[in-house]
């Protein structure tokens, strides 16, 4: 067995029981999907048809997942069918994400794979993975975000390019996750902490973290404008503010 194959086969053992994890349980529920996965298909049809339901909550329209599901349509692909390959798709990458970000971390291959394990019993990874939500696809790219950035800080051996590289894409993935959720608190957090504990090492140059940050903030503030400024009528940036309910005398609200 040459020294490559021995690399990637924890890496494919554990990749491959995420596929089949989440298979063997969307098989078990008759390939039935969760009611907000049928709410997301039923407003990308609309809004491909010109019909899109503006009360909607922003929650059930996410920007980069209608437009995902609209794209499968207008391919001539099933939304459904192809909305749930690219869930299990963003599941296998967002634990494959993990492998890479404990490699980097802990430098052993078998941690790695430790850590990638402990990620598919992540609740969220196995009842939402095969499910057409805004979870795979936004915790996909929020791990592989903090891949980019670490790599930005902590890589070994480092130049200008390097680091400016990595924390662009890192600001890339951190854009696409914010299309896809509406949320960035839990993102700017971490990428916040990331920043300090490095910036404060005696070890690391601040120079290194410096570029860093600045790429991936320039990074992400662009994809967030180009969504916004090329979205449809239809997409809302915000909170819908709904209106009040109003509740006559002797009546209860669910």
């Amino acid at each position: 067995m040459t020294a490559r194959l021995k690399t990637a086969l924890p890496l494919a053992a554990v990749l491959f029981y995420t596929a089949a994890l989440n298979f063997i349980y969307l098989w078990s529920q008759r390939f039935i999907l969760m009611r907000d996965s049928y709410a997301y298909l039923r407003f990308a049809a609309d809004a491909a048809a010109g019909s899109a339901d503006l009360s909607v909550p922003a929650a059930a329209r996410p920007p980069l997942l209608i437009w995902i599901l609209m794209l499968l349509d207008r391919c001539g692909a099933d939304p459904e069918t192809g909305g749930i390959v690219i869930a299990l798709t963003a599941t296998v990458g967002a634990v494959a994400a993990v492998y890479f970000l404990a490699m980097l971390l802990f430098e052993r291959r078998f941690q790695a794979a430790v850590a990638a394990w402990l990620a598919t019993a992540v609740p969220g990874l196995f009842y939402y993975g095969g499910n057409i939500l805004r979870d795979p696809l936004y915790w996909c790219a929020a791990l592989w975000c903090a891949v980019f950035f670490c790599r930005a800080l902590w890589e070994g051996s480092w130049t200008v390019k390097r680091v400016a590289l990595n924390a662009g894409l890192a600001g890339v993935a951190a854009g696409v996750a914010v299309g896809l959720r509406l949320e960035w608190p839990e993102l700017a957090g971490f990428m916040a902490i990331a920043f300090v504990a490095a910036f404060f090492d005696p070890e690391r140059s601040r120079r290194r973290c410096c570029i860093a940050a600045v790429s991936a903030a320039l990074c992400a503030a662009a994809v967030v404008m180009f969504l916004a400024l090329s979205a449809p009528s239809w997409t809302v940036w915000r909170p819908t503010v709904r209106p009040p309910v109003s509740v006559q005398p002797g009546e209860g609200v669910e």
